[in-house]
């Protein structure tokens, strides 16, 4: 008696006639191009909002030109860490802008002159929140520098005592030395 060879299942792909498989795979693989195709004019449609954002526009009115809302904005920049960087400096590039449009409003004579100082004082305060770094009006004083006063609490002693000896009737308060940590 001969061995018999059990041959194994055929798998899909092997059994479908050539023709039918490549139809499969083009099928699948047009499939593919479409999403990616779609992803990459999200992500085009992103960068345009983006830019708009860094030339001046508000987010808000660059959305309406684009048809999204901000909850769809917001959800693609949690998606993709790269254009949510790009946003973070769009706004910084919005407040550049913003502060250059200052020397443009108070410049021009056909702009009423309570209507120019409200554009100028919106201006100044939304550049002042986008980029505080540069354009903050507060002022930070953080001194971070040890001071050490023994020297002149040493001179102060020996003043005292100087002037102490030299009048009876002063009364000397004494001290403890002072040390700093």
């Amino acid at each position: 008696m001969g061995s018999r060879m059990v041959k194994k299942a055929d798998s899909p792909a092997e059994t479908a006639p050539k023709h039918e498989f490549g139809a499969v795979l083009r099928h699948q693989l047009n499939e593919i191009s479409q999403l990616a195709a779609a992803e990459c004019d999200v992500l085009r449609l992103v960068e345009a909002i983006v830019s708009a954002v860094a030339s001046g526009a508000s987010l808000t009115k660059s959305l309406e030109s684009a048809g999204r809302s901000a909850a769809w904005f917001y959800e693609k920049l949690d998606k993709n860490q790269r254009l949510s960087a790009a946003y973070a400096r769009a706004k910084v590039l919005r407040a550049d802008v913003h502060a250059d449009q200052v020397l443009d409003i108070v410049d021009d004579s056909s702009i009423d002159p309570a209507q120019a100082r409200n554009m100028v004082d919106a201006r100044k305060w939304h550049t002042s929140k986008m980029n505080p770094a540069v354009f903050s009006e507060r002022i930070d004083l953080n001194i971070n520098k040890k001071v050490d006063i023994r020297g002149a609490l040493f001179e102060a002693r020996r003043r005292a005592d100087s002037l102490a000896s030299e009048t009876e009737d002063a009364q000397v308060i004494d001290f403890k030395e002072i040390t700093t940590d």
